[in-house]
Parts: structure tokens; sequence; C-alpha cells
């Protein structure tokens, strides 16, 4: 595994990344996290608070979720006998001054599983937000199934399918985040029911079929020759990918088979303008699909859907950001969209039967009603 100040473990140690999963559970770690709200994992409210936990979990929220270096004698107190086998596989990294830091990293724990991601920030490989959340509490895999998390990034569903399916394959291009999936399955013991594959959608799962699929693909909506972070352009219209994991799942899908993925779909301000092709698409490959409108945002200028779009953009491209916003505008325009709605995708092998849930309103959550 290799990024900018993140880890490179030489292999997998898993009976290391066990003990520092029970070292974190005894001293507390996951029961500060747990306190917080689950649709919104990160630091935000942790940092404000963390002086209100006991000794020695403060230093230890410093280390493992604020991004802090400890003194090496203070690390190893917290973590007896662990530091030098962390330095070794590359989760602990030495400073110059002596100290000890997570490169890069920041550990959460999310529904009873830890996760290793990166922070938020305009460049993420690893990426853990809101909507992964959203996708995960919606989720129902087959008990004792085959399950496939596609665009798996730190493998956050996958960790989680794994409480129910007897196995997961989870699949992520990008080779950074493929090895902290597997970092991250090792740290919860689960590497007899977990296999993490690098490699494109399913080419790396060609003639294989699952009762369960999963995926949050890249899905907001970007010119397609415009620059944006490769976890989240989906595309002018936010459905390039999207649209190959739908035709791609009457192969992948077992007898009976459903898929369920997180996604965002162009409006006028009143519905889909992609709802003809989506019922084109279930009619041409069987699916029962069932498409949840969550919320309706407005996406102009001034919005504030369009402005984070744009600078995230520009701070992940260096390119100018009036002629990024400009550039998106012309976009927008040219497809007469005016709002996006975050929604999710269920599709069931069926009859090719398209239906569309709205329970957005004005005020809503963006991944909630």
């Amino acid at each position: 595994m290799s990024a900018p100040d993140a880890p490179s473990p030489p292999s997998l140690d898993d009976e290391l990344l066990r003990a520092f999963g029970e070292r974190l559970a005894h001293l507390g770690y996951g029961e500060y996290l747990a306190s917080f709200d689950p649709l919104t994992p990160g630091a935000a409210r942790a940092r404000g608070l963390h002086a209100r936990a006991p000794e020695p979990l403060r230093p230890l929220i410093d280390l493992l979720l604020l991004g802090a270096a400890l003194p090496r004698p203070r690390v190893d107190e917290l973590l007896p006998g662990l530091v030098d086998g962390l330095r070794e596989f590359g989760l602990l990294a030495d400073r110059d001054d002596g100290a000890l830091a997570l490169p890069g990293l920041m550990l959460l724990a999310v529904c009873g599983r830890w996760l290793l991601a990166q922070p938020p920030g305009p460049r993420p490989l690893a990426y853990c937000g809101d909507d992964s959340i959203a996708l995960l509490l919606r989720l129902q895999p087959r008990e004792q199934g085959r399950a496939l998390d596609l665009c798996a990034g730190p493998g956050l569903q996958a960790l989680h399918l794994a409480g129910r399916a007897r196995e997961v394959v989870a699949v992520e291009l990008h080779p950074f985040a493929a090895a902290l999936a597997r970092i991250n399955v090792a740290l919860n013991a689960l590497g007899d029911r977990v296999a993490v594959r690098a490699g494109d959608l399913f080419a790396p799962v060609a003639g294989e079929r699952f009762d369960t699929v999963v995926a949050n693909p890249p899905y907001l909506p970007f010119p397609d020759d415009a620059p944006y972070p490769l976890y989240g352009h989906g595309g002018a219209d936010g459905l390039r990918v999207v649209r190959r994991i739908l035709a791609g799942l009457p192969d992948a899908l077992a007898p009976g088979g459903s898929a369920q993925l997180v996604g965002a779909l162009l409006t006028d301000g009143r519905e889909p303008l992609a709802l003809p092709e989506l019922r084109a698409l279930a009619s041409a490959a069987s699916l029962d699909l069932l498409v949840t409108l969550t919320s309706h945002q407005p996406l102009a200028p001034g919005s504030f859907f369009f402005e984070l779009l744009v600078d995230t953009a520009a701070a992940w491209s260096g390119t100018d950001r009036t002629k990024l916003a400009d550039h998106y505008l012309r976009s927008l325009d040219s497809q007469r969209a005016t709002h996006l709605s975050p929604c999710f995708f269920k599709a069931t092998q069926g009859r090719g039967h398209f239906s569309l849930m709205d329970v957005s309103h004005d005020k809503a959550g963006l991944w909630f009603a």
C-alpha cells in the first residue's frame, strides 16, 4: 500500500492487528466513538469533547482520531507490546522529534467494526462519509449467502456484510484503498470470511454470482472533462459508474439476489432527469428497480452543493475556481438540471418493473427524510 503520508505495511499480521483491536476495546476507545452521531463519522464533535474522556483514553484519541503525535514512551504505555510491530507494519510512523503518529489515517468504530480510513479532505482515496453509513444501515444481506461489495474503499460495507453472509468479496480499484481494506479485515478478525480483490467493478469476479451486491460508487455529477477526485466523479449526470453496475447485475446476481447502491440524481426540481433511462435499463436487464429519493437540494451558484462541488474540484486540481464554476454551470444548464437528489437504488431479479419512491421534503436531511 502506498499513498502520501500513509502506511506501507510489508505484509499482514493478523495476530498483531487482532491484539491491537482488543487493546482499543479494553481502553474504551470504541465506547467514546459510539457516543457521537453515527450518521456523521469523523472527528468534528470528538475534537471538542475529548478532554472529558478519562486517562489514558485522551492521548489515544489524540493519536488515533485527531492526528496528533505522541512521545514513544507514552505510546508504549498505551499499547504495551504492540508498538514495534505496529511501527514495522507501517501503522505507526516515526517523526523527526522521536514521537509516533498514525500517518494520514484515523481509526473509527462503526456499528461494532474497527475502520481505518483517511480524514475528510479533497484527496481521500479510502473514503468513509455520511453516505457510507446511510448505505450500511439499509443493508439486509441474505443469511449465509455470498455478498459482493463494489467500490469498497476501506471496506466498511464488506465488514458489515460479514456479520450475516458466509462469504464476502470486496472489490476496489485503487491499490491503496484495497490494501487498507485488507488491513481493516484483519483488524476485525474477519479474514476467514472477507476477501479483498483489486480491480474494476465486476472484472475480478467475472463468472461468479452473489446473493447480495452492494456499491457506494462515484456518483457526484460533474462534467466529464473537468477534474474531480476519483472517489466522487460520476460524470456529467452522476450515473457514469452506476450505469455500469446496474448493467452488470444480471450476470452477477444469484437467483433471487438483490443489490443496493447509493447515488444521486440530477432533477428539474420535480423529478429525476434520468427516469426514462432508468425505466428502460430496468426493463432491458429484467430488474425490478426501486429508486428512493431522500432529498431535493438546489444546485445553482450560491447553493451549498454547487459551491461544495466546485470548491472540491478546485482544491483537488489547482484549476481556476471561476473557470470551473462557469464550466459546471454550463453543464447543468445543458441538462436543464436545477437540483440534486441523494438517492438509493435497490435492484432485484424480476420482470423489469420500475418504481420511484420520493420521501423528500424541503427540510429533509441528505440521507433521510
